[in-house]
């Protein structure tokens, strides 16, 4: 409601014309400063169940420095920048019109400041423009109001209630009483992201404002000791009843609030579970829709936000207005409670109740008073707290049977707020990038811890989703990545990663990519292309402590590996044998194998003409060459042990040895040529046998 809803229809306001008594009292600074009500010339009042506005105009006398009385003593308090308290209080003077049951009890308003002004008036009938006279303005309003408008905290609670975050933020001027159980309730996180810097700015009372609104919550503000209670239901009538005078009332009317004609929808974007539910208090005007539109896994939560959308949805009841002939007696405040059904006297001074006022008791929503001193030059002043007002009064009244909350007029808080944070995991030791996810018990939903150093290092629960990877990549969070988090009121979301693990990123001048997997660099599988002189080179390494494997390919090369890691991994380390084997186009294919504790290289290497086979230690070097029409054999020592042993050549062969030559054999050894046999030795020689028998097969045989 605003001050627009109070049309004067069916006509103006009546004009009322009180005596009145008014004091008004100004504290700065802890001092208080009264002023004389008849020096009061203008009350403008706009009092609502949640709180309240006004604006004041007086004039202060200030002649004593030319022979006058009166001293302006407010002027050096008031243009200083502290907080000004207002308190104001009006009473109808016609004591032959108070009943004799009835208390004589003024109206009182308590307020804050928020806006000031100040017109000097120049006197010139002494020669000079001397100020002999200034007009004070103020506006004021409700304590909520005026701090929490201008408050936007960014702060974030978990395990907290809302109960326990309003009280941090209520401050000394602000009073709250709870009466509810949404505010009670422990919550796993509350996050306020009220920064000047958002679109329209919206303030902790915006906030306020909004999670009444959200959660159903009943804001009240007390006109009789200024503090607020928020609770899930409206107050509801007891034995006190305020009492309007015949003579007070000139008009009683009903307004019709608008009635909506739309269906409230909640719709579900979750692909698994796909939802649309419609809420009417009426029928709708279709295609008439109110859609809200949501994104959750949880039935529970769209069910909750289907129940609660049904509820903000009401027809809304019919208010009873009433046009005031005279300042009431006894005061009109929001939150009073009046049942006109209880005097009779109606129909003696032409005022006809409309149905809703005779069907139950009512409930006051808003007062509205404007008056004006009837002279509101500063020299007419009688003096003390009475003075003549004239002006106009219209009070707003409901059912008590009317549950939809009053509010102010707000914007709504924007949400998520970007923050950045970093992942937890309780896997592993603190310097490995392992990962934990949980699933909650209630919603089985998968989800990180996210640290935020802003906010004291406060953990709060993100569900997991692979938004930024392709579904085919399950890469998890890993322990402190750097995140960025999406905070919204009671929920967050990981929206991105904002950083590189230890050991991915590549020199800019590789032009490379990474992809580097694993607990940390020294356990880890590491994928990477990088360009060399212009072509690019990839490579797969398993690092496990010291235990590595790598396989490389670059242009026109493969290369395989197995060792351990130590220094730049060119040689093998002590204890570890190493295998290498190398594929490249120009030099073919190379198996290396080495022994550091023997001292042993082994070498086979295929260079597409021939295959060479070498082992060494720090003294010897053995060999095989093969080529295609060729083996050769360089070795110290050759041994040939076989079960059998033939030796057969198609051609001419020879046997050479540059050192003794012996042959032996453990049973018959036979010698034999198909052509001639010599035999020649350059110094003696002997053959030596039990029987010798030495037989030509033609003449000319010689011994």
């Amino acid at each position: 409601m605003t001050a627009n809803d109070f049309t004067r229809w069916p006509d103006e306001l009546p004009q009322l014309e009180e005596l009145i008594e008014a004091k008004l009292s100004l504290t700065i600074g802890g001092k208080a400063l009264l002023i004389p009500g008849s020096h009061l010339k203008l009350v403008e009042l706009e009092l609502t169940t949640y709180g309240l506005s006004g604006r004041l105009m007086f004039w202060v006398v200030n002649d004593k420095e030319h022979g006058g009385t009166q001293e302006d003593k407010l002027f050096a308090e008031f243009v200083k920048p502290d907080l000004i308290e207002v308190s104001l209080s009006l009473l109808a003077m016609r004591p032959g019109e108070w009943e004799p049951e009835q208390k004589n009890v003024p109206l009182v308003i308590t307020g804050l400041v928020s806006e000031r002004m100040i017109y000097d008036q120049a006197f010139y009938e002494i020669g000079t423009a001397a100020v002999m006279a200034r007009l004070y303005g103020v506006r004021f309003t409700d304590p909520a109001a005026l701090k929490w408008q201008q408050h936007h905290p960014c702060a974030l609670y978990t395990d907290k209630t809302l109960q326990d975050v309003l009280d941090e933020h209520k401050g000394d001027k602000i009073t709250l009483n709870y009466q509810s159980q949404v505010l009670s309730a422990k919550r796993p996180q509350i996050f306020l992201g009220h920064t000047v810097d958002m679109p329209g700015a919206p303030s902790f009372y915006d906030f306020v404002i909004w999670l009444c609104d959200r959660q159903e919550v009943v804001l009240t503000y007390s006109y009789k000791d200024g503090s607020y209670q928020l609770a899930d239901e409206k107050p509801q009538p007891g034995e006190e009843m305020v009492r309007i005078h015949t003579r007070d009332l000139h008009r009683v009317w009903v307004r019709y609030p608008p009635i909506p004609r739309f269906q409230a929808r909640v719709l579900n974007a979750y692909t698994e579970d796909p939802r649309t539910q419609a809420t009417q208090v009426t029928p709708a005007l279709l295609p008439l829709v109110a859609d809200n539109l949501i994104r959750t896994p949880l039935g529970a939560d769209f069910d909750a936000r289907a129940t609660l959308e049904g509820k903000r949805l009401r027809t809304p009841m019919p208010e009873v207005r009433m046009a005031m002939a005279k300042l009431p007696l006894y005061p009109l405040r929001p939150g009073d409670f009046i049942d006109l059904r209880k005097d009779p006297r109606w129909d003696k001074v032409s005022v006809a109740l409309p149905a809703p006022a005779l069907a139950e008791q009512l409930r006051v929503v808003r007062v509205e008073l404007a008056l004006r001193a009837v002279d509101p030059d500063f020299r007419v002043h009688g003096g003390g707290d009475k003075g003549g007002f004239r002006g106009t009064m219209q009070v707003a009244l409901e059912p008590v049977s009317e549950t939809a909350p009053a509010l102010p007029p707000y914007v709504k808080p924007v949400y998520p707020r970007m923050v950045e944070g970093k992942i937890v995991s309780e896997e592993g030791a603190d310097d490995e990038d392992t990962y934990q996810i949980e699933t909650a018990e209630d919603t089985k939903l998968r989800r990180y811890k996210v640290k935020l150093p802003l906010f004291a290092e406060q953990i709060v629960k993100a569900p997991f989703e692979p938004s930024t990877l392709h579904g085919h990549m399950y890469f998890p969070l890993y322990k402190h990545a750097r995140v960025l988090c999406a905070l919204s009121f009671d929920s967050s979301l990981i929206r991105a990663q904002l950083d590189w693990r230890v050991g991915a990123p590549l020199p800019d001048e590789a032009q490379g990519n990474h992809l580097l997997m694993g607990k940390k660099p020294e356990s880890s599988v590491s994928v990477r292309t990088v360009y060399e002189d212009g072509k690019p080179a990839f490579t797969i390494e398993r690092v496990s402590d010291k235990d590595w494997q790598i396989v490389q390919l670059k242009e026109g090369f493969l290369r395989l590996r197995v060792s351990e890691k130590e220094g730049d991994g060119t040689s093998a380390p002590a204890g570890v044998i190493t295998t290498t084997l190398t594929v490249d186009k120009k030099a073919g294919t190379k198996l290396v194998v080495e022994n550091p504790d023997g001292k042993v290289t082994q070498t086979v290497h295929l260079d597409g003409t021939q295959i060479k086979t070498e082992v060494k230690d720090d003294q010897n070097t053995s060999t095989i060459t093969q080529v295609a029409g060729q083996i050769t054999v360089k070795v110290k020592d050759f041994l040939l042990d076989t079960e059998t042993f033939t030796l057969k050549s198609s051609k001419a062969s020879q046997w050479q040895s540059q050192d003794t030559l012996s042959q032996s054999s453990q049973k018959d050894f036979t010698i034999k040529s198909a052509a001639a046999l010599n035999a020649t030795a350059d110094a003696d020689g002997t053959v030596k046998a039990m029987n010798l028998t030495l037989t030509a097969q033609s003449a000319g045989a010689s011994v």
